[in-house]
Formats: C-alpha cells, structure tokens, sequence
C-alpha cells in the first residue's frame, strides 16, 4: 500500500494487490472490487461518465485485445463492456469511486508509458522475443521500485483527478492533519 497526500491535505492510499486465486476466491463474493470488474476497468469522467474501458490489472495492460489471456477480452470485450456499464451506473454516482477509477487510470497510464519510454512500445505482441526477459524484468522493477509512480507528475495527476471530482461533487475525502 502507498499512501499519497493531496495538497489540501486530503489522502489516498493506493493498495497494490497480488493474487494467485486465479477467480477461485472463496467466499467468492468477497472478492475485491478490482476482482469483481476483472478484466476492464472503466475510464470515466469526473461526473462519473464512462469514457471507455482499460484492461484493469498490471500483467493485462501489456496485452493487445487479440492476444489478451481471458477470453472476455479476446472473444467478448464489447459484451463484457455493456454489462460493466449497466453494472456501474449506481457506483459512479458516488464521488469515491469515480476517484478510484480515475486514479486506477492514471496508475495504468503511468505504467505504460514508462515502459513505452523504454522499449518504444508496452505491448508485449511488440517485443521481439529475444527481450521479453528483459521486458518483464524492466516492469517488474517498475512496480517494485514504483518507479512509474514515483514522480511529480503523477502525484500531480492524481491531484488534478481529485480536484476535477471535487468541482462537481463536493470535498469528498477527508482532511487528515
């Protein structure tokens, strides 16, 4: 877990999560909510619009949608995405998770970018196979080493999310002193 402070003094901690239940969770409704939208996750707007959808886990955004592991993206994507926007309509009226989703974005936008920066390309399909180690091993670091995340530019980004939010909801975290 990482926990960022806005500069209004409110907070945010991110959890990064690692599971090896592969869908198999039992109680299987206790699943966490990033495991309950698995694959995608939705790209929204601060009024809680959903602009699109991203593959929501960090060993899914390396994948196109033809090579994707889970058949839901490979075979099903545009279903699974009409059944996520009925699903959500009730959740993205709520400023929080709008937020969430926002900065689960950015997380996955600064993540792919920093391996674009270093292999001219994040999508595994791309990578000629004799640096496919060096690939993995390149977003291994990144994660552990947050070095996606570790930079002005995104704690401003997630500042800018909030702020976006916050105009049109309200303040909706609280203030930590």
């Amino acid at each position: 877990s990482e926990k960022f402070r806005l500069k209004g003094g409110q907070t945010i901690t991110l959890h990064w999560l690692h599971c090896d239940k592969k869908g198999l969770c039992n109680p299987h409704a206790n699943r966490p909510l990033v495991c309950k939208l698995y694959p995608i996750l939705p790209k929204v707007s601060p009024n809680g619009e959903i602009l699109g959808f991203f593959n929501g886990t960090i060993f899914d955004l390396f994948f196109s949608d033809k090579s994707h592991p889970c058949t839901l993206i490979r075979q099903n994507r545009q279903e699974t995405q009409d059944m996520l926007k009925a699903n959500l309509k009730d959740l993205l009226k709520d400023p929080n998770y709008i937020f969430i989703f926002m900065v689960a974005n950015i997380a996955v936008e600064h993540l792919q970018n920093y391996i674009k920066a270093k292999f001219g390309t994040y999508i595994i399909d791309d990578i000629a196979p004799n640096k496919l180690a060096e690939f993995w091993n390149e977003v291994e670091m990144a994660m552990v080493l947050r070095r996606a995340w570790n930079t002005h530019e995104f704690a401003s980004d997630i500042e800018k999310a909030y702020k976006s939010v916050a105009q049109i909801w309200g303040e909706f975290l609280p203030i930590e002193p």
